[in-house]
């Protein structure tokens, strides 16, 4: 009992802080430029974790499956913001509000013509050998054979989409514009999360004061943003 009580509270002397976009919206560049700004730590990139996570369907143990991945993730670190962002991370928004740590949202938004540009200069690297050993190695150590399942609907969405076999592998959701669409239109006025467009980044970036940023910082995330 005394040790359950011990690992909740080292969640709970923590900060989240989720970064929500589509795919290909530069949320790997601003999530280590973030935690550099912030010394938080950058977990990377979780997919499917979050894809399990979305098909269980009760609130504590949706809690549960957080606080047993995320306490392994982070214990042996002495940092207090920890700064999570995956594909579709957007998708269980409402979930993520529900768990019992400290959290703040980003939402990234980027112009759906530039996104596209930037699945197209992904495309042709996906398919390196050295990329694809890589990725399966991360991906065995962290779930074991559990990530071929995802692999598996990845597959099924690919065979049901529409468009070039390249243009379906970088699909992450069919209807992934009118959901990100409607996570926008429902967080206007929350106060837990941070709306930046890429389009009035200058501006926008600003708000992150709200999470702890300092004006500093948030000059220097100006000027790298200008220069990436």
């Amino acid at each position: 009992m005394n040790n359950m009580k011990n690992e909740n509270k080292f969640l709970k002397n923590k900060k989240f802080i989720f970064i929500l976009s589509k795919g290909r919206s530069g949320s790997t560049w601003f999530s280590k430029e973030l935690s550099l700004l912030l010394n938080g730590l950058n977990l990377g990139e979780n997919r499917f974790f979050w894809e399990k996570f979305g098909r269980v369907k009760s609130t504590e143990k949706k809690n549960k499956m957080f606080n047993d991945f995320f306490r392994k993730e982070i214990a042996k670190t002495q940092k207090t913001i920890i700064i999570e962002k995956s594909t579709n991370l957007y998708l269980y928004l409402n979930e993520l509000k529900e768990l019992s740590v400290e959290k703040y949202f980003i939402i990234l938004i980027r112009d759906e013509e530039e996104i596209s540009i930037s699945r197209k200069n992904f495309a042709s690297n996906i398919f390196k050998p050295k990329r694809i050993i890589k990725r399966i190695r991360k991906l065995y150590k962290s779930y074991g054979f559990s990530f071929l399942f995802s692999l598996f609907s990845k597959l099924r969405l690919v065979l049901n989409s529409k468009g070039s076999f390249l243009e379906r592998l970088l699909v992450t959701n069919p209807n992934e514009v009118i959901l990100f669409n409607e996570i926008i239109n429902s967080t206007n006025n929350d106060n837990q999360v941070v709306q930046i467009n890429y389009d009035n980044f200058k501006k926008d970036i600003l708000k992150l004061e709200e999470i702890g940023l300092d004006f500093e910082s948030i000059e220097v995330l100006k000027r790298k943003f200008r220069s990436n």
